[in-house]
């Protein structure tokens, strides 16, 4: 009876050691989840952040592309002294005109746009080049590549010079890359070894 009794104590202990074995491993697994999740919940917040920013600065720098041939069409209705058709086709020198002042709208409003985006980079090409560095995650970026477009238009005479655009687009975007060092997995996240300390 005392053999039956002592294989049954021997029995429950060992089954308590199991369910403390089985909750200890659990409560690890349900931390580590958590702080794997935390850091995915984080890294989505930050990208899709810097998501917005490049979509702002898309509208913003549409805008001012919009506003330079704005102006540049006004420019040349004010100064451009073209009287009649006959004119406006005789005179190419409209057309290299408009370029030119449309080239320097766009250095004048870039400026600007430079003041607010300090990484913007713009080369002689029309070449569009920035980087959106997270603010709180020093391992994350956006680059976005544009090349800006010199809108395509026809000149026409109808009791003053009228100017429409052939071309509809202002730019093209020519890469958005998105970088991110030690996104999700990095050794921050504190995985058990499989030894008992």
């Amino acid at each position: 009876m005392k053999n039956r009794k002592g294989a049954t104590s021997v029995l429950v202990v060992f089954i308590m050691i199991v369910f403390v074995t089985i909750g200890a491993f659990m409560i690890l697994s349900a931390n580590l989840n958590l702080k794997f999740s935390t850091k995915v919940l984080e890294w989505n917040e930050d990208f899709y952040l810097l998501e917005k920013d490049c979509e702002y600065f898309i509208a913003e720098l549409d805008s001012v592309l919009l506003k330079s041939d704005i102006e540049t069409i006004e420019y040349l209705k004010s100064n451009s002294g073209i009287q009649d058709d006959s004119e406006l086709n005789e005179n190419k020198a409209l057309f290299s005109a408009f370029e030119k002042e449309y080239l320097q709208m766009i250095n004048e409003n870039i400026n600007t746009l430079k003041q607010k985006y300090p990484a913007l980079v713009l080369d002689e090409n029309l070449d569009l080049n920035i980087d959106f560095a997270s603010k709180t995650n020093q391992n994350m970026l956006i680059n976005l590549q544009l090349k800006i477009l010199i809108p395509q238009h026809e000149f026409k005479y109808n009791n003053g010079l009228f100017v429409e655009r052939a071309n509809e687009k202002r730019f093209l975007i020519k890469a958005k890359k998105e970088w991110q060092n030690n996104s999700v997995s990095d050794n921050k996240i504190d995985v058990w070894n499989g030894e008992l300390s």
